[in-house]
């Protein structure tokens, strides 16, 4: 089973250009035990940079540029 974190979960839902990772991230009590850990943390905390990157440089936060940047940084996906 491969369960992933959706970008929606790491931005702000009234504010359009403000991320947050770690354990900041939106999600319900089974999910946050998974989520709060420092692996977790520190992927999202990347993956929530480089959203904000690629917001501020192309003026919108595409998943598939996001991905293709964190895979060209090295990151696990």
């Amino acid at each position: 089973m491969k369960l992933d974190i959706p970008l929606g979960a790491l931005q702000s839902a009234d504010t359009g250009n403000l991320y947050g990772a770690g354990r900041i991230v939106s999600s319900d009590e089974a999910a946050f035990a998974a989520v709060r850990v420092m692996g977790t943390c520190f992927a999202t905390g990347h993956a929530a940079g480089v959203a904000a990157a690629c917001q501020a440089l192309d003026g919108t936060a595409d998943i598939g540029r996001i991905r293709e940047e964190l895979i060209r940084q090295g990151t696990f996906i």
